[in-house]
């Protein structure tokens, strides 16, 4: 089951973000910033909190949940929220009109700062020097920082190691894209939004099609909705909007294989092999429940590929990675990394 995290104070789809087994820990630290007593940032490690993943997959959205929601929790505090860019714009000016300490001081009494987008801090050493100074008072002044990225703290490259540090030494979360069930949810939410009368097998196929993001999966149903006119949507409409735009459309079994084994530096022979040692038969789960989650082959079709295993053990691979999905951090990271790679090649026909 899905939940729609009421962010902006409000329990609609277009303001809210639905939180799927995938990405509870979303939910579980959305919570614990705006709900948890000053103690409780205290007696965690989670200062700071990083949301990380592509771009599309909703943590804007996300961030701006929360500084919506602190303000209205709480109309006398004066939270920050600013991007990576506005940081280091904001300081420049700060440096140039002498007023750097107004600067600071802004940012020290701030009970919540957010900076989306921290990479966008590349090639600014001294907005990153700044930063790290900044984060490191707000958090012994036990206030709330949050920041976003596009990938792992630990690879952005493009900001300095000692941020990078910071980062993992908070709680770092990575945004997923959601489950079947998940986007069969927001199906579900969005046709009543649109008062579309939709069986639950259409939703259940149409999420099955449409695997996208959130934000995306919104703008994409609405865009069918719309071309589809007095008519309601079908599955020949669907297939024909994701003709039209390409990007959209599945990866291969082939290239699910190829950056799986890419990824965990294992060898594609060996994932559709027989070998049960724990890497590869880790790498073989993966590699199964990507292709199940993102083309339309059947289990049987599946299993065929993956060195000719039956249905029931291609189904039963999928259920446990989606288990343990929900307690495996490491995990939810490793699948999140390998979809950034699949969205970022040309895709091919199935």
């Amino acid at each position: 089951m899905s939940s729609l995290l009421p962010l902006h104070g409000s329990g609609s789809v277009t303001r809210g973000y639905h939180i799927g087994p995938e990405n509870r820990l979303i939910e579980t630290a959305v919570r614990w910033i705006l709900e948890e007593s000053p103690r409780a940032v205290r007696e965690t490690p989670w200062n700071p909190v990083t949301f990380y993943g592509p771009g599309g997959c909703g943590k804007t959205h996300i961030v701006s949940g929360i500084y919506q929601a602190w303000k209205e929790r709480h109309p006398k505090s004066k939270p920050i929220f600013a991007s990576g860019a506005d940081f280091a714009r904001g300081f420049a000016v700060a440096v140039e009109t002498r007023t750097t300490d107004d600067f600071r001081k802004r940012i020290r009494k701030a009970p919540l700062w957010i900076v989306d987008r921290i990479e966008e801090l590349k090639d600014k050493p001294a907005a990153e020097e700044e930063l790290l100074l900044a984060l490191d008072e707000s958090v012994a002044l036990e206030n709330t920082v949050v920041f976003t990225a596009n990938r792992f703290p630990g690879e952005l490259t493009d900001v300095s190691p000692k941020i990078q540090a910071r980062l993992i030494g908070g709680l770092t979360i990575p945004i997923l894209p959601p489950g079947q069930k998940t986007r069969a949810a927001m199906i579900h939410e969005i046709a009543e939004q649109f008062r579309i009368p939709l069986t639950a097998t259409a939703i259940a196929h149409f999420a099955k099609m449409l695997d996208l993001p959130y934000p995306m999966l919104h703008g994409t149903f609405t865009q069918i909705v719309g071309e589809s006119g007095n008519r309601i949507p079908d599955a020949n409409s669907i297939r024909q909007f994701l003709k039209r735009n390409s990007e959209l459309t599945h990866p291969s079994l082939e290239e699910i294989l190829k950056q799986t084994a890419k990824y965990l530096g294992l060898k594609q022979t060996d994932l559709k092999g027989k070998s049960r040692s724990s890497s590869l038969a880790r790498g073989r789960a993966v590699a199964i429940y990507l292709a199940r989650q993102l083309t339309d082959r059947s289990l049987k079709e599946i299993g065929k590929f993956f060195g000719g295993r039956d249905h029931k053990t291609i189904a039963h691979h999928c259920d446990e990675t989606e288990q343990k999905l929900v307690e495996d951090s490491q995990l939810r990271s490793v699948i999140a990394r390998i979809r950034e790679q699949l969205a970022s090649q040309p895709k091919k026909g199935c």
